[in-house]
C-alpha cells in the first residue's frame, strides 16, 4: 500500500476501510522510533480484505 493511499478519500470501498482502522487499530512509538500502526491477530480476516482493495485502487 503507498504510504499517501488514504490522502484523499475519494470512494466508499476507502472511507470504509478508514473507519475500520480508526475503530479497530492503534499507534503506538517506542524507542523515538517512528509511530507504527497496530491491530489486532483477531483483525486478520479484515487485513486481507483491506490489503485487497487497496491493492485493487493502488494500481
Amino acid at each position: 500500500m503507498k504510504e499517501n493511499y488514504f490522502e484523499f478519500i475519494d470512494t466508499k470501498e476507502k472511507a470504509y476501510w478508514l473507519g475500520v482502522l480508526y475503530t479497530e487499530a492503534y499507534m503506538e512509538t517506542r524507542n523515538q522510533k517512528p509511530y507504527r500502526l497496530r491491530i489486532q491477530i483477531g483483525n486478520l480476516e479484515k487485513l486481507k480484505i483491506i490489503s485487497k482493495t487497496c491493492k485493487k485502487f493502488d494500481s
